[in-house]
């Protein structure tokens, strides 16, 4: 083992974002273009207590809020939809299925969506937090994007 190093063509660090249900297949999902960069968040939730007969708290690990942060340069299609076709996530891009509460699958391949034996995580959830910005000195629009996760977060391999 060794670190994961995704400056490679074919191992970059890649989102996709796919309609409930569709196994992530290309006509039901938007790989998400043009990425700064991706934070995922695992946080176990925890309940502190104390005993007269300790002194030191003790915890107990409760539900986890789980949820993924990105931020990119906008694509006009994958930010507005192609407003057209049979997936929603495609059509109405990134800014109608938050904007209409759509629940999506999401994959983060850590190592590329190619190779065989590379690792991702994936969930279901919904895009929050778009917030889209220009200005002089950045003269094109960016916008983070949030995923919050419902439900569990499980780890896969790619598979032939």
């Amino acid at each position: 083992m060794g670190v994961i190093n995704v400056s490679g063509s074919t191992v970059e660090a890649t989102v996709v974002i796919s309609d409930k249900g569709s196994s992530y297949s290309s006509g039901t999902s938007l790989t998400l273009l043009n990425l700064n960069d991706i934070s995922l968040t695992n946080t176990q939730g925890t309940f502190r207590y104390q005993t007269l007969d300790s002194q030191s708290e003790a915890v107990v690990t409760t539900v986890a809020t789980n949820s993924v942060a990105l931020n990119l340069v906008i694509d006009e299609d994958q930010f507005f939809g192609t407003g057209a076709g049979a997936s929603p996530i495609i059509e109405k891009g990134l800014f109608g299925t938050s904007n209409e509460k759509t629940e999506v699958d999401f994959r983060i391949y850590f190592e590329g969506a190619t190779v065989t034996g590379n690792k991702y995580i994936d969930g279901t959830g919904f895009i929050t937090g778009l917030t889209p910005t220009v200005n002089p000195g950045s003269p094109l629009w960016v916008t983070p994007v949030t995923i919050e996760v419902n439900g569990e977060l499980t780890e896969g391999e790619i598979t032939a």
